[in-house]
């Protein structure tokens, strides 16, 4: 995202009084006001509050693009990541990389990993694999393994004594790691596990991704399901960042470009868009098909992309003016639990339930996208 994108946003932000101020505000911990607060506005709300776990999608009709079936354990994919031309996939215990071609061809190479291990993220031509305990086993605490995307394997990691489950490699090289069963995070700044700090955050760190921002750190965020809160992490300065309510259930996160991150309410059926340069802020929140999933930021058209788990389809939205539009919609493949865009702009989608890779061209999302569509 250019700095022209992130300034508007901050504009709109400012001029229809949605800006919020990075320290942790008033009932954070609280979902309940913010649930009332919905519901006298008139949104659509679950009856439950955080928490928030995928729902399970109806049977997919005729989902648009090329659908790659996935041999063996593979079938059940929960994640997706790409760095350069090379995906990673995983499903449980095995993590399976390679191009598009080789997943059509089941050829991609695969490494054992532990079940437990978290989802993964990916910077540059790296893949970051957050583990709470070591995946050749033996005590020690949780393990980082940084995977390079054209030679992998399991030797580049970091070490601490916590259960890592999710985890981010900074441009500049710090790795920051966080778990969903104990608080707080621990930031590495150089290759040897020792040169490490925990920073307090009191917050358990269910999913993390960063997002680089011109002339400043980058943003680093994660999100705690059970609090529906995102918060932000000062790793330059060893310190949380600030931390904001998400909607009653904040499913998942995802990266874009210059400190813009996005955020699904699965529970209050909406998409959050944020930036993280200094300051976490909440830029705007828009309403989208029920049971909202998967992200993804779609460099190439500037626009955001979110998954309903009730219609399988994905949205995709403007969001750079002062009122998000609704740009176009695709069919999918059955319980889409994670997505990736490559820089052509092709939509990659990941199905949990057997349903396969979903690959969408470029020119089939552009289509999709060329005429705002109805709501």
């Amino acid at each position: 995202m250019k700095k022209s994108l992130r300034n508007s946003l901050v504009a709109v932000a400012a001029s229809s009084s949605i800006l919020l101020a990075s320290c942790t505000p008033p009932g954070v911990e609280d979902p309940q006001k913010q649930a009332q607060d919905q519901a006298g506005s008139g949104q659509t709300v679950s009856g439950a509050l955080g928490k928030a776990t995928p729902a399970v999608s109806p049977a997919s009709a005729n989902p648009a693009g090329e659908v790659v079936k996935l041999e063996g354990r593979l079938a059940k994919a929960s994640d997706i990541e790409m760095a350069g031309d090379v995906l990673a996939v995983r499903a449980g215990d095995q993590l399976a990389l390679g191009t598009v071609d080789k997943f059509r061809t089941n050829s991609a190479t695969t490494l054992e990993i532990n079940a437990n291990c978290g989802d993964i993220t990916a910077t540059g031509d790296t893949f970051v694999l957050p583990c709470p305990v070591p995946i050749e086993g033996g005590a020690g605490g949780g393990v980082i393994y940084l995977i390079d995307a054209k030679n992998p394997g399991l030797k580049d990691t970091r070490r601490a004594d916590m259960k890592f489950t999710s985890a981010v490699l900074t441009t500049s090289g710090e790795v920051v790691g966080g778990s969903s069963e104990e608080p707080d995070v621990i930031v590495f700044r150089g290759t040897d596990s020792s040169d490490s700090k925990k920073i307090t955050t009191s917050r358990k760190a269910d999913e993390m991704v960063a997002s680089p921002v011109s002339g400043s750190r980058d943003g680093v965020v994660f999100i705690e399901r059970d609090k529906t809160v995102i918060q932000g992490v000062d790793y330059t300065n060893n310190r949380a960042g600030g931390a904001l309510r998400m909607g009653v259930g904040v499913g998942s996160i995802a990266a874009g470009d210059d400190g813009l991150f996005l955020a699904s309410d699965a529970l209050g059926h909406q998409l959050g868009i944020y930036t993280d340069d200094d300051i976490l802020m909440l830029h705007q929140t828009i309403p989208t098909d029920k049971s909202p999933w998967a992200l993804a930021w779609d460099t190439q058209r500037k626009l955001a992309w979110i998954s309903s788990n009730e219609t399988n389809k994905i949205q995709a939205f403007k969001i750079s003016s002062g009122v998000p539009e609704l740009q176009g919609t695709v069919d999918t493949v059955a319980n889409v639990r994670s997505m990736t865009i490559d820089s052509d702009g092709t939509i990659y989608a990941i199905s949990d339930s057997g349903d396969g890779l979903q690959i969408i061209p470029a020119k089939d999302a552009a289509a999709a996208v060329e005429k705002p569509a109805q709501p």
